[in-house]
């Protein structure tokens, strides 16, 4: 039809600037080609707004590769206050890593927009203060989830990596993560508090675990300083049934998203951010397609190593090589 993608040079390549020139990196060619196709295809291209105003993470500073993966999987990103309505454009809002509450107001236009169907995802990172969160704690109440003021440590050593704080989730069976390869289930959560599911049930929310702690883990309440044992939950989901759907995902850290983490550890939480807005979008497919580097990393060998690299390849593999020879020309010789 009338639908066009530009492709330029800095979508295909990319570029290091530690250097006082740009050197080229990374080749993303897949990613911007299966993009492309994606963007002219597609019938509708969902908005997802960033909320700010209550000290969230700069998403461009922050959380750059998140963005890049969601407009290649076709969603337009923006950024909004709620100061006013929300648009109805919105397939969803995110919130990452708030610091203060939400104003009367502001909760009002957030419900608001949640009545109408819309979708939020909340990660919310340990509180730095005290300071309580009434306005939020009613949002996540309305869909029997709770977001507990704690910090939570790992103590089966299978589910942590390097330190108790590094968290290693064992994902739930859930909508969101059936739709995920078993490769991209596991992540590294650093400093997370956990959330719950309120037991109080209703036939018009359905809620579902996203991944959790072992059974050795603890939990520091940062109000009482109580001390509580696991298993923990440190993301959840949940569906408000009324005259239309209303989906949320609350999860107890922001990190494991954000670009400095990832490129220490793996970009699998891209992976449960995207497959989130999937299920609330009702799809299914996403492209994820990791940037191809064009760097060579040297192989690095001791001298042990190295002197039985050259005995093997200099003498052993061209003795094996000529000794299969010879045995196949002696047993040919005597057919």
């Amino acid at each position: 039809g009338k639908k066009i993608k530009v492709i330029s040079q800095n979508d295909l390549v990319e570029y290091d600037y530690s250097s006082y020139t740009s050197n080229p990196s990374a080749l993303k060619i897949e990613r911007a080609f299966s993009s492309a196709i994606k963007s002219v295809t597609a019938d509708v291209t969902p908005v997802v707004y960033f909320v700010t105003g209550h000290g969230e993470r700069s998403v461009d500073s922050n959380f750059s590769d998140l963005k890049s993966t969601m407009v290649a999987n076709n969603y337009d990103v923006q950024e909004l206050a709620l100061t006013g309505a929300i648009p109805d454009d919105a397939a969803a809002v995110i919130f990452l890593a708030p610091k203060t509450d939400l104003l009367a107001n502001e909760m009002e236009n957030l419900l608001a927009y949640m009545e109408k169907g819309g979708d939020a995802i909340f990660l919310m990172d340990v509180q730095e203060t005290a300071t309580p969160t009434p306005n939020f704690d009613a949002i996540f109440e309305r869909y029997s989830l709770a977001l507990n003021n704690d910090y939570v440590l790992e103590g089966d050593q299978r589910w942590y990596l390097n330190d108790f704080n590094i968290i290693i989730p064992q994902p739930n069976n859930n909508d969101v993560t059936t739709n995920l390869d078993p490769n991209s289930l596991f992540i590294y959560m650093p400093n997370c508090r956990s959330v719950s599911i309120l037991q109080a049930e209703q036939q018009w929310i359905k809620t579902q675990p996203l991944f959790m702690t072992s059974s050795k883990s603890q939990s520091t309440n940062l109000l009482t300083n109580e001390l509580a044992l696991g298993p923990f939950l440190l993301g959840a989901l949940s569906e408000f049934q009324s005259s239309k759907t209303s989906k949320i995902a609350l999860i107890g850290n922001s990190v494991f998203v954000s670009d400095t983490w990832m490129d220490t550890t793996n970009s699998n939480g891209i992976r449960y951010i995207l497959s989130i807005l999937n299920w609330m979008q009702d799809k299914t497919d996403s492209v994820i397609v990791p940037a191809k580097s064009l760097t060579s990393t040297p192989i690095n060998m001791t001298e042990s190593t190295r002197f039985i690299a050259f005995i093997s390849l200099s003498f052993v593999l061209p003795l094996m090589i000529i000794g299969a020879g010879l045995f196949v020309w002696i047993r040919r010789k005597h057919l």
